[in-house]
């Protein structure tokens, strides 16, 4: 089974893949070309893929970006596009409230930011230390980049135009 994620990672976006991986058997690939999105809506699309119950392989066909670099994080082999990217930041949050509200959000961002930690690291075999420097930078980092860091196993064939 084949799986776009072509766009913001929303609750919408998480209740769709949810939704075509239930019931689904045998190898799972999904194809990632998006800029990121909720933090909550991807941690579920994370979990989803970690619990699936076959082999799960990502692509990575343009941007894995913010946290839908997480989600590919999520598979069991990684390959990205010799035009593919990786980008890694803190997570960001839009909010208003006061000033007790803003102090709540603070420290539920930290909580947040340790988790992508603790997924990058995992996957890359980078020290904490290291991951949370890629992320203080918003790190963008090429396919070669990708696989020398441990975000990607492998750089796959460029995609192939067809005319119409």
């Amino acid at each position: 089974m084949e799986i776009l994620l072509y766009s913001n990672i929303t609750n919408t976006l998480l209740s769709r893949f949810i939704n075509q991986i239930k019931g689904a058997t045998g190898p799972l690939d999904i194809r990632i070309n998006s800029q990121g999105g909720d933090v909550v809506a991807g941690m579920g699309i994370y979990q989803a893929i970690r619990n699936y119950s076959d082999k799960t392989h990502i692509h990575i066909d343009g941007m894995a970006g913010s946290m839908a670099s997480v989600i590919a994080m999520a598979g069991d082999e990684i390959t990205i596009s010799p035009v593919g990217s990786v980008m890694v930041h803190n997570p960001l949050i839009s909010i208003s409230g006061n000033k007790d509200q803003l102090e709540g959000w603070a420290e539920r961002l930290g909580k947040f930011q340790n988790n992508l930690v603790s997924i990058y690291q995992a996957r890359t075999g980078l020290m904490a230390m290291q991951v949370q420097e890629l992320m203080d930078r918003e790190t963008v980092l090429s396919a070669t980049e990708a696989v020398q860091f441990g975000f990607a196993d492998n750089i796959g064939q460029p995609l192939k135009a067809v005319a119409y």
